[in-house]
């Protein structure tokens, strides 16, 4: 639910080497299912596989702020 710019700013801080979505009016949280999950009126932190098909292939949505998938969870997924 960042804004472009932040969006931008963690891109650069990361180095990532692929699209980072920024979805300032949450349309994609919401879509997705994972915004206001824990009560706070944001997306719960959660990560998607797309496959090239547009369908999703694997995901994580976090029980809590921390509750994020490690480096080596994603890459087996991919």
């Amino acid at each position: 639910m960042d804004a472009v710019s932040d969006a931008r700013g963690m891109a650069a801080l990361t180095g990532a080497a692929f699209p980072v979505l920024a979805d300032p009016g949450g349309k994609t949280t919401k879509e997705y299912g994972v915004y206001n999950l824990l009560g706070d009126n944001v997306a719960a932190p959660s990560v998607f596989i797309v496959g090239s098909d547009g369908r999703v292939r694997w995901n994580h949505i976090g029980d809590n702020v921390s509750d994020r998938p490690t480096v080596e969870q994603i890459l087996s997924a991919l």
